[in-house]
């Protein structure tokens, strides 16, 4: 009997076995299913992530063109009360402006001897900075190029440029 019983559990124990791993490949399966589906559903909505911001940096273009636009029709508007102002006050302005250049230029008369300080001090400043250069072991070469890279505008090969083409404009 007990034979016939542990034959009977074993059994039974076989077909519940077989049943729960019927059971869990089913789930494996929609887990599976569901995964593909999500990570579909992620790029879809990575992608629609990206058709928005681009849609909203198109908007916020279009936005800004809209504002320079009205800019420009507002500020439109005036020229010809400006044109009108200059035509009648011309002599006025000329006068006023006139003042102020004078003015400026006497300043800058009284200034003379303060501006030369100013550029004395900056040009022994300079000499003191390539002198460091030279002991701190840069060639004469090297430290005056340091010292006119500090001192030369930005677009100064441009600006040499545009000269030697003016200058050889007129010559021709």
């Amino acid at each position: 009997m007990e034979k016939y019983a542990t034959q009977e559990l074993k059994e039974a124990t076989e077909k519940l076995l077989g049943e729960k791993r019927e059971r869990l490949a089913q789930f494996q399966e929609l887990i599976r299913s569901v995964e593909g589906n999500t990570l579909a559903n992620i790029k879809k909505t990575d992608n629609l992530r990206r058709e928005i911001l681009s849609l909203q940096e198109q908007l916020e273009r279009l936005s800004a063109v809209e504002n320079v636009e009205k800019v420009l029709n507002e500020t439109h508007q005036y020229i010809p009360l400006v044109k009108d102002i200059l035509g009648k006050f011309k002599g006025d302005l000329s006068i006023v402006i006139k003042l102020l250049v004078n003015a400026g230029i006497d300043i800058a008369k009284d200034l003379d001897g303060e501006i030369s300080t100013i550029s004395k001090m900056s040009a022994k400043r300079l000499f003191q900075g390539y002198k460091d250069l030279r002991s701190a072991g840069f060639t004469k070469d090297e430290a005056f190029r340091i010292i006119l890279a500090k001192i030369k505008p930005i677009n100064f090969s441009e600006i040499l440029n545009q000269t030697s083409r003016s200058a050889s404009s007129v010559k021709s």
